[in-house]
């Protein structure tokens, strides 16, 4: 996967980008923990056929807090693709999986849905890189590395040839993955999915974080990276309730659109304005799906395509 070059920004900014990535790299070279239950017996669950699920504490800053990992393993995950797929405000990781267990059943693909639960990660759709004071967090405490980790750590425990992994999100997942994209300089995503997000981070340097990336290690000048990844937006032309209780209101996501689909236009809008303005290739790509509403497993079918090769 292509990465695009960073141009037009100071000098103080392209060595904090660079400061930033050395230190994930860093992070994310640190092997893999495991989990509680013992790496041997994950290893072993994964490379049975079958669903289940096990306890991750393999990203040693956040090892206080661990993250149940729920699972669709094929016949051989060795040589299978591996699809993440970051749950919804919900927080449901078993019914995400089931549903991706059946979009995947006879196919060689190996899932993992991390369980981010409301008293560990509050706020896991924005990445914690600000704390609830606006205070930014250093990147070894952001949510986003899990996901790095929690990849590394399948692929030691399968034996897996394969260097990269698609990611999905659905609704709160969809906020996750795309602050993801935008955020992390470092990652081995393929392709990420970021289906029916409530509401978005702007590139707009003039508005705060999470709104924007007011605040935020990245300015829209140090976009390259992020417009050089496939990212597809997967927006629902039937997901357009403004009164959906699990849709955020205040000011600054109203300003994005009142509805789901109004915010993913805008944000895509807006996304192939920065691009053009500092003259990056944009790879991101929007998909509007006719009569999808808002339902993960509609989503996620629809996903497919992308995801897998």
């Amino acid at each position: 996967m292509g990465r695009g070059t960073v141009r037009r920004a100071g000098w103080s900014h392209r060595l904090s980008v660079i400061v930033l990535a050395a230190t994930l790299a860093v992070l994310l070279a640190v092997p893999a923990a495991g989990s509680p239950a013992g790496g041997a017996l994950v290893a072993q669950a994964l490379r049975t056929p079958g669903t289940g699920s096990y306890v991750f504490t393999g990203y040693p800053p956040l090892a206080d807090r661990p993250v149940r990992v729920w699972y669709s393993a094929p016949r051989d995950p060795a040589t299978a693709q591996i699809v993440v797929a970051v749950h919804g405000l919900s927080r449901d990781g078993r019914a995400h999986r089931d549903d991706w267990a059946r979009l995947v059943a006879g196919r060689n693909v190996l899932v993992l849905v991390p369980e981010l639960t409301r008293a560990a990660y509050p706020d896991y759709n924005t990445g914690h890189v600000v704390d609830d004071r606006g205070v930014r967090q250093p990147p070894d405490r952001w949510t986003f590395p899990l996901v790095e980790a929690l990849f590394d750590h399948a692929v030691a425990a399968t034996g897996s040839r394969e260097r990269d992994y698609a990611l999905f999100g659905f609704s709160g997942g969809a906020q996750f993955v795309h602050r993801f994209v935008e955020l992390m300089p470092v990652h081995r995503a393929r392709v990420a999915v970021a289906a029916n997000a409530g509401w978005y981070t702007m590139p707009d340097d003039t508005v705060p974080y999470p709104y924007g990336l007011a605040g935020a290690p990245v300015r829209s000048a140090g976009l390259g990276r992020a417009f050089a990844t496939e990212l597809v937006l997967l927006l629902g032309q039937r997901d357009t309730d403004p009164r959906d209780p699990s849709l955020l209101h205040d000011p600054r996501a109203d300003r994005q659109g009142m509805q789901r689909l109004e915010r993913g236009r805008a944000f895509f809008a807006a996304a192939a304005r920065t691009a053009r303005a500092h003259g990056f290739p944009l790879h991101w790509r929007v998909w509007e799906v006719p009569g999808l509403g808002h339902v993960h497993a509609t989503a996620a079918q629809a996903a497919l395509p992308y995801l897998l090769v």
